[in-house]
């Protein structure tokens, strides 16, 4: 039996470790909630020129990955009136941040990304406003759209 199936499974309540450094955050991702700040597509577009440079292996397609989820609930949203977001896109916003979360486990590309950008952060800051929801979604199209601007991996 493979030896390394043991080491990286056991069942002795101790968190699993990784000899694979890719997986391992540089540290501590803050994750409390944030309001987006009013100057939101200027940031997109300093985050996005700064990681493009450093050679950020980031392609287009995990961008757009993670907007595609933040897109349908704001082609639900945009035409409604009401202050507080729908229940279902409350939800769905939710579970856009479990999935964010799960892409930062996977890989060290995804970590760094939404570190830089605060996602989950600006997530949370959210809450049920739509208003506030609506310039996080634009705030992904601007991340997406500098991305690629600045010549980022497709």
């Amino acid at each position: 039996m493979n030896n390394n199936y043991n080491k990286h499974n056991s069942h002795s309540g101790q968190a699993r470790s990784y000899s694979d450094k890719k997986h391992q955050p540089r540290h501590e991702m803050d994750t409390s909630a944030k309001p987006m700040p009013q100057d939101y597509i200027d940031r997109a577009e300093n985050i996005m020129r700064e990681l493009v440079q450093k050679r950020m292996q980031l392609t287009t397609s995990k961008i757009r990955n993670i907007l595609s989820r933040i897109s349908d609930i704001y082609n639900v949203e945009i035409d409604r009136t009401e202050e507080k977001l729908l229940p279902e896109s409350y939800s769905s916003l939710q579970m856009a941040r479990v999935r964010i979360a799960y892409e930062c486990g996977r890989e060290s590309s995804v970590w760094t990304f939404v570190d830089e950008t605060e996602l989950l952060r600006y997530i949370k800051g959210v809450g049920d406003s739509r208003a506030a929801f609506i310039h996080f979604a634009r705030y992904m199209e601007a991340l997406v759209a500098y991305h690629r601007y600045f010549g980022g991996k497709d």
